[in-house]
């Protein structure tokens, strides 16, 4: 696998060296803390892969495997999956835990793009 390993809907599976220049180069983006053995985490990649596509010009989304990044884990003092960070010029605006609706994300990542 490549830093960036796949481009699945919009959605950036980023590695420790690749998260910072996300972070940092999008205007607004959305960091999702997930792991393979996470039921609420394997439901919540529809959603998130719409969320992506609904937002093509002003979200990225990263999806971030906690067993693989446990420094950027420490970083944001994740405790639980799934995660969502909301991420707008290299600070944190917002996070939320645990399982969301599609039409939640929405409204909360739309929230910071107005």
């Amino acid at each position: 696998m490549s830093d960036v390993c796949t481009d699945r809907k919009k959605i950036l599976y980023i590695d420790e060296k690749k998260f910072q220049e996300y972070a940092e180069n999008s205007s607004l983006f959305l960091a999702f803390f997930s792991a393979s053995w996470c039921r609420p985490c394997v439901d919540m990649q529809k959603p998130i892969e719409e969320l992506a596509g609904f937002f093509p010009n002003g979200l990225s989304v990263g999806k971030i495997d906690i067993e693989k990044c446990s420094n950027i884990v420490s970083q944001y003092n994740v405790s639980s999956v799934p995660t969502f960070v909301l991420i707008q010029r290299k600070q944190e605006m917002d996070r939320r835990v645990g399982a969301i609706s599609f039409t939640d994300l929405k409204v909360w990542a739309g929230s910071f793009l107005d």
